[in-house]
């Protein structure tokens, strides 16, 4: 449980105050404690974190949001889907219409889930999910926000089973950082005034040539790699909508040429 709460509150640093000085970095972490408090919140820090995540407020928020939004938007119509680490239940809960199953090694995470989008789909955690039970059984598969943080043969292994679980023609979609274009170099350069270093956090930073090495010889019959998320994203601070149509603009004129985010589509 404790392990679960610290979790929760370092990536909403992550996301919120990376580039900020150790003052700004506890302030934020102190916010999410002072509500934990206030009896007008949540009594668990990753329901505070998750609810603020849901009224789409701040860097965050957006980056959270545009991503279940773009992702979802590539399998509409799909009849089964199965959502591995799911963590809240937000991109089942407020972006499909598909039989959807959720996975996720939290229990928190997925005791949340089904509190919050029990009527939305199904929720598991991963020691109740069994491999060999859902053989042939999802149109599409989401991975997001994981890659990262498993190695290269992690990551082969887990897409060896869950290849298993997919029908004939299905779809995995994965999403990870682009550590090749300037998503790097930004990181780089926070670090340099923060005084607490996410690295250690990361096993794997992917680039167009590791992506090539995940997926090399896993006899997949098409992959497909785009690049998606601006600068634009910086503006949510001021304004949620007027980022999310900057954002759109700038993804369709630069044309898969930039972004801070891989999605890698892989038909079975």
């Amino acid at each position: 449980m404790i392990a679960e709460m610290l979790t929760c509150i370092a990536l909403n640093v992550y996301y919120e105050a990376r580039s900020e000085p150790l003052e700004g970095q506890y302030a934020v972490a102190h916010v999410v404690l002072n509500r934990v408090a206030d009896d007008k919140f949540p009594n668990d820090a990753c329901k505070v974190v998750y609810q603020g995540l849901e009224k789409g407020r701040g860097l965050q928020a957006f980056w959270h949001n545009e991503t279940l939004s773009k992702v979802a938007s590539k399998f509409e119509g799909a009849l089964t889907h199965l959502d591995y680490a799911t963590g809240p239940g937000t991109l089942i809960g407020k972006y499909t219409q598909s039989n959807s199953l959720g996975v996720d090694l939290s229990t928190s995470q997925i005791n949340y889930a089904n509190q919050k989008y029990g009527e939305k789909g199904e929720f598991k955690t991963i020691k109740e999910f069994q491999f060999q039970h859902y053989q042939n059984k999802f149109d599409v598969i989401t991975v997001i926000g994981l890659l990262e943080f498993l190695s290269i043969q992690q990551a082969k292994q887990l897409l060896k089973n869950l290849k298993k679980t997919l029908k004939k023609n299905g779809t995995i979609i994965l999403t990870t950082p682009n550590y090749g274009g300037v998503f790097n170099y930004l990181q780089k350069f926070a670090y340099i005034f923060s005084d607490v270093n996410y690295e250690e956090a990361l096993e794997t930073k992917y680039t167009q040539k590791k992506i090539d090495a995940l997926i090399l010889n896993e006899n997949f019959s098409s992959i497909k790699v785009n690049k998606f998320m601006t600068f634009a994203w910086a503006l949510s601070l001021v304004s949620f909508r007027l980022a999310k149509v900057l954002n759109n603009f700038l993804e369709n004129i630069t044309q898969n040429k930039f972004g801070f985010l891989y999605m890698i589509e892989i038909k079975k």
